[in-house]
């Protein structure tokens, strides 16, 4: 059967920290699938009906790519479109404050926001700005925790000018083909998210900023603004995709005029026409097209996180075929859900009218059986085994999506290989098995000089430390956590986390906790060293 929750194993659970990660992933109701139905959709092919068509799927689990089998598309060429998507790690800070990616917590968890916030140019679409966009984009495509994605701007009255003419103007012909590309790239990348997504629109959304908004699945606007495709006027057509989503949503003709005459028109007019989903009357704060958003958001984000992305593969592939080909896009997505546990906790959810919770399926792996507690019994699958014991570990480790380790040291702190050879063994297992990702708690003394670590610790760091030199060899999404003083209190909920150093000198072990879980489920660290503590 097709699991839907993300399946972990924990090694070393029966530890404090281990205890903690336990508890808050059997708590944690964000978290949401198995890599190849969670992160859903990059492409799906055109999809031909003939007698004797057997229609097949094939997951790509890195990239979470979908492609029919009978195409014959190579899986290397659909990873190295998936590889194009840009970096801005070079970029500078004030740069990447162009785009921001925010997200949401508490009643919002679930909801990320990309924020537009380029005010001297009015959001306008330059290379570093889009640059910038698509990395997050790419983010998204990879976080768990994400069921809706809304899109604004953070400048009152605009939420984008279109192509930034300036740098448009200084750049040579061939340098103008290339970048429209990368703008065509961007807007499929926003319409291909996994997750749905919302335009809430505040503001101005001209040209290229109102292409946005067409490739997302919703849109919300404000009574008040303004907004078109106004290409024609420059003696040029829109050219990242404002032709061809357009007349998908609202008529041909209709599309035909507005392009063919560049007219800008009103939110109200916008609402008539069915070119955005709710029309608002503008707020003092000049935001009432994300808050609409938000509420929106808000409806959608507690419903089955399988379900949401399945049914947007469903519709945004079905909407350009013929209703018999549709059919079979909708079949074949429904077959993805039926087997799901997300289905059964809906059913059962309903039949018992409560909320359903979507949360992680645990296995811990442990030596002896009586140190599970009690309030753990019944709740988790358990291994019984050695770390050091390759087959043990193979079996913990098969089946999974992703790994913890919160393996614990020798009370007398001696001289040790347990760790490293255990961490080892995991990441032969987890090669083997095909599981991708691992957290690892590993001691914050792997930041610090030598000669500043107390000599009572010399021997367990030099252990931590072939621990980490293991994991930087691999070639598994890794994150090695370190932490420093671990408490037993309750978390915060509030942590600094920082790569290659350690921020603070106190931590909870449910703050820890929270952290090695999303570090399974998140590229924002994945292959780095990191620290978290409490800022003084």
């Amino acid at each position: 059967m097709t699991e839907c929750f993300m399946k972990i194993a924990i090694f070393g659970a029966t530890g404090n920290t281990g205890i903690a990660v336990t508890e808050l992933a059997l708590k944690n109701v964000l978290v949401r699938a198995r890599n190849r139905f969670e992160l859903l959709i990059h492409s799906f092919t055109t999809l031909t009906i003939f007698k004797g068509f057997a229609v097949t799927f094939n997951f790509l689990d890195m990239f979470s790519l979908i492609r029919l089998r009978s195409q014959g598309i190579s899986k290397s060429n659909l990873v190295q479109q998936c590889l194009s998507t840009p970096r801005c790690n070079n970029a500078s800070t004030a740069t990447q404050d162009e785009v921001k990616l925010q997200y949401l917590q508490d009643k919002h968890a679930g909801i990320a926001v990309i924020g537009m916030n380029r005010p001297a140019a009015k959001n306008s679409l330059g290379k570093d700005f889009v640059k910038i966009f698509r990395h997050h984009l790419n983010t998204l495509q990879f976080e768990k925790d994400i069921r809706v994605c809304l899109l604004r701007s953070l400048i009152p009255g605009m939420f984008c000018a279109g192509a930034d003419l300036k740098e448009r103007g200084g750049m040579p012909q061939d340098e103008v083909a290339y970048f429209v590309s990368q703008l065509q790239k961007m807007m499929n990348e926003i319409y291909n998210l996994p997750c749905p997504t919302i335009a809430a629109l505040d503001g101005y959304a001209l040209g290229g900023g109102l292409e946005m908004a067409l490739a997302c699945d919703m849109r919300v606007a404000a009574k008040n603004v303004k907004m078109g495709l106004v290409e024609a006027k420059l003696a040029i057509i829109p050219g990242a995709g404002g032709t061809q989503h357009l007349p998908r949503i609202i008529s041909p003709p209709l599309a035909k005029e507005l392009i063919f005459t560049g007219r800008i028109i009103d939110g109200e007019e916008a609402g008539k026409i069915d070119l955005v989903n709710h029309v608002v009357e503008q707020n003092s704060d000049g935001d009432a097209a994300y808050i609409k958003g938000l509420a929106i958001a808000e409806e959608i984000v507690n419903n089955g996180p399988i379900a949401l992305r399945v049914a947007k593969l469903a519709i945004n592939r079905g909407v350009d075929v013929d209703i018999t080909t549709g059919q079979v896009i909708e079949a074949l997505c429904y077959a993805q859900v039926l087997p799901t546990k997300d289905r059964i906790e809906g059913l059962n959810a309903f039949k018992e009218k409560r909320t359903p919770q979507y949360r992680f399926d645990v296995t811990i792996f442990v030596r002896n059986e009586k140190t599970i507690p009690e309030e753990l019994k019944g709740k988790v699958s358990v291994i019984l085994g050695d770390v050091v014991n390759e087959d043990d570990v193979k079996r913990a480790v098969e089946g999974k999506d992703g790994v913890i380790v919160t393996l614990g040291t020798r009370v007398d702190l001696g001289p040790t290989t347990v760790l490293s050879k255990g961490t080892s063994n995991i990441i032969n297992a987890m090669q083997e098995c095909g599981v991708k990702r691992i957290s690892v708690c590993i001691s914050a003394f792997l930041f610090y000089e030598p000669s500043k670590i107390p000599e009572v610790y010399h021997e367990i760091t030099a252990d931590h430390k072939r621990q980490a030199e293991i994991l930087e060899s691999c070639d598994l999404g890794w994150t090695a956590v370190c932490p420093p003083h671990i408490l037993n209190d309750a978390g915060k909920g509030v942590y600094k986390v920082c790569v290659g150093s350690s921020p603070g000198r106190q931590i909870s072990k449910y703050d820890l906790a929270d952290l090695l879980l999303k570090c399974i489920q998140s590229n924002e660290y994945v292959n780095q060293k990191i620290g978290l503590g409490y800022e003084n």
